[in-house]
């Protein structure tokens, strides 16, 4: 199991099953942008391999949400399909409505390209009351971890809706998120997603 570096301190451990490279981009961006929903199954078997202990620990497996916006662009969220691959292999719940997402400032997308700005920070609030039992574990589950701002809002959002504590899995974590080519694919597949 590899450490996520930069996991925020509330977080008990995190996994990631790859770098961001090129190998793992050939997996993750078709995911994303070119709807090889197949693509999952493959990470997912990664992932969960990744995790070992995290996942037979967690009470709940928690995708991170996608914008709704996003969501109805693109169809599906992919943190969604990876948690149900890390379900099928585990036979963990999964709280499919435990978490929401709005953009702090309307559209995230139409937001930063008005602004030059690559994103406008997320705000997550936790959702279905029923998948919410305090004092669970959660797996907070997503396709790339970037900066870890995405993962620290949900976490929070969790953790103030009575979470025991946030252990996170991804497919694969950037090496350093300062880097720009980590944004570049993520800034040519936008286009594709808007249209």
């Amino acid at each position: 199991m590899r450490p996520v570096p930069g996991a925020a301190a509330f977080m008990v451990s995190g996994a990631a099953a790859f770098l961001y490279d090129d190998a793992s981009r050939r997996l993750i961006l078709p995911l994303k942008y070119a709807d090889r929903q197949e693509n999952a199954l493959v990470l997912g078997k990664h992932m969960a391999r990744a995790a070992g202990r995290l996942l037979e620990q967690a009470d709940l497996l928690v995708p991170v949400p996608l914008h709704r916006w996003r969501l109805f662009r693109r169809g599906f969220n992919q943190a969604a399909l990876l948690t149900g691959a890390l379900q099928r292999r585990s036979g963990r719940r999964c709280a499919w409505t435990c978490c929401s997402a709005r953009a702090a400032h309307g559209c995230s997308a139409c937001s930063a390209q008005r602004s030059g700005r690559r994103s406008w920070p997320a705000q997550y609030r936790a959702g279905d009351p029923r998948a919410l039992a305090a004092r669970q574990a959660r797996l907070l589950v997503d396709d790339v971890l970037t900066t870890g701002a995405t993962i620290g809002a949900c976490a929070r959002s969790l953790l103030d809706a009575g979470a025991s504590h946030i252990d996170v899995v991804v497919a694969a974590r950037v090496a350093d998120p300062r880097a720009q080519d980590a944004f570049e694919d993520e800034d040519r597949f936008d286009e594709m997603d808007e249209g």
